[in-house]
């Protein structure tokens, strides 16, 4: 089984070439935006642009405080409803790259405790990239809305010089890039069956499409006590009743994510041990 991992990245090159860079605040003054201009504003090979003209746009998330997913997941649907999601309008001909910058979307180590709204964020932020095939979409994590100096220069060069999903953390020694790497999973501490009580709650995004209904099937095999198929268009009752051969309990709740009435509904009646796949 292949595993998500998280290592510490090689010191970024020095960035070659002169970029033009323009940072969206989309957190209203209360997220890294400012560090990360008065870095721009010190990097030789970097000019501050407006948003038209720059090739390079670096989107300042909002920062959330929600730890509750169901408080995160209407947090985020309110700002959606405001217009969050409309900063791809800002790209143009020269736009190349388009930096999301999140505080606590990912888990770096086992000690970090993950922001629903900022991971959710950052997933959506890698699906419009797929509906700009033009320009490259990335992520950058930060540890905290504050950044010192050393940090947000070490942010700034690192969405200059990388090329894919990164988080920032400080090492002990000063600020370093990690990128996420998948490996083989050689520990015995995880036991994937029914008994050890991981199926107990699985949640599936597009559980009718092919790919989620394959999942389904499979865990449904393995002993799953309770699957949720999230779609806008749901299930039909003979597929349900299939999925539920092997007395695993289906639910399939139409859940358009573009719907804020209807999209929050499901979310109470899961079970406080659900498994998103």
């Amino acid at each position: 089984m292949r595993v998500e991992r998280w290592e510490q990245a090689a010191p970024p090159n020095v960035p070659v070439g002169q970029r033009r860079v323009a940072v969206l605040d989309l957190a209203s003054g209360q997220g890294p935006a400012a560090a990360l201009h008065s870095a721009l504003g010190e990097m030789p090979v970097a000019t501050a642009a407006r948003p038209g003209d720059a090739d390079l746009l670096v989107v300042v998330a909002p920062v959330s405080e929600d730890i509750d997913p169901v408080a995160a997941a209407e947090t985020l649907s309110r700002r959606i409803d405001d217009g969050l999601l409309n900063y791809p309008d800002a790209i143009t001909a020269d736009t190349r790259e388009v930096w999301l910058v999140t505080v606590g979307a990912e888990q770096v180590n086992s000690e970090e405790c993950v922001r629903p709204g900022s991971a959710a964020l950052a997933a959506v932020h890698r699906s419009l990239g797929y509906e700009h095939p033009d320009q490259e979409f990335h992520h950058l994590d930060l540890p905290s809305a504050e950044l010192n100096p050393a940090a947000a220069a070490a942010a700034v060069t690192a969405m200059l010089t990388a090329a894919e999903d990164i988080a920032l953390r400080d090492n002990g020694s000063g600020p370093a890039v990690w990128r996420r790497e998948m490996c083989d999973d050689t520990s015995d501490a995880r036991t994937w069956t029914a008994d050890s009580g991981i199926f107990d709650e699985v949640v599936i995004t597009g559980g009718a499409g092919a790919v989620g209904l394959h999942f389904a099937r499979q865990l449904a095999e393995q002993g799953a006590r309770r699957i949720v198929l999230l779609s806008r268009s749901g299930l039909g009752d003979e597929q349900v009743s299939a999925l539920s051969a092997d007395g695993t309990e289906i639910l399939a709740p139409r859940c358009d994510l573009t719907d804020p009435a209807r999209s929050p509904r499901p979310s109470p009646n899961w079970g406080s041990r659900r498994r998103p796949w």
